[in-house]
């Protein structure tokens, strides 16, 4: 045990070790490949409160060879900032330039950069306007944590609007639609991945392509612990992925 625990820590110098279970990029990838799709894959790269925050250095080595990957195999990178930033436009900006920094280090270029805040944290006009200050593109936050569904009551992008200062912001919001953890978790609508999942999943997708609209879905990289979970995302991504 402790060659092997000595050989995974070495490994993780480098790179992710292929038998973590959260290590799970490139079968998401693959998956939405095969489904002619585009991932966004958020990042942290700060820490404001260590209780709920998962700190990894954005710089590790391990990190930028996974961001080099991601953005070789055509998939995009967004900002996850972290637990406190929703109502700290320093910190949000700090933690956006730390990110691109590494990725201009990478040669990495999108044409736009967007963020989903931890926790769904998020107050009006407060995350919108430090999103924008920060230089960000776009928003996919607005989503409620306990319910799939319509927050925003679209499954278009639309342009934020600052209701205090009575103007357009120069950010968009893409709506979420449906989390992980918000479908499987007792705590919330606790289906786990049966059929009552899957239905729920389906006549939200329904829902949003008889408009022409976006189905946005955020899953965690950690959520794939058994077979069930791995169904069901498949099940999300829709008949491609099957």
């Amino acid at each position: 045990r402790a060659i092997q625990g000595t050989w995974h820590w070495l490994y993780g110098q480098w790179s992710l070790h292929p038998a973590d279970p959260f290590n799970t990029f490139d079968q998401l990838m693959k998956l939405s490949d095969t489904c002619g799709t585009k991932s966004t894959f958020y990042f942290m790269s700060g820490s404001t409160n260590p209780k709920y925050d998962r700190p990894y250095g954005i710089r590790h080595r391990a990190i930028r060879r996974l961001l080099r990957r991601i953005h070789e195999q055509g998939h995009f990178i967004g900002l996850h900032p972290s637990f406190e930033t929703y109502l700290r436009p320093d910190l949000l900006s700090q933690e956006a330039c730390r990110l691109w920094d590494v990725c201009r280090t990478l040669g990495i270029k999108q044409d736009q950069w967007g963020a989903r805040m931890h926790y769904l944290r998020w107050n009006l006009p407060h995350t919108w306007r430090a999103l924008e200050e920060a230089g960000l593109s776009f928003d996919a936050s607005l989503g409620f944590a306990d319910m799939a569904g319509f927050r925003c009551g679209t499954c278009h992008e639309y342009r934020a609007f600052d209701v205090l200062a009575d103007r357009a912001l120069d950010l968009v919001v893409q709506p979420l639609i449906a989390m992980d953890v918000t479908i499987l978790d007792s705590q919330y609508m606790g289906l786990g991945t049966g059929e009552s999942a899957r239905q729920v999943i389906s006549e939200l997708r329904r829902c949003c392509e008889v408009v022409g609209g976006n189905f946005s879905l955020l899953w965690h990289n950690n959520q794939f612990q058994n077979p069930g979970e791995w169904d069901l995302y498949r099940h999300s991504l829709g008949s491609a992925a099957q």
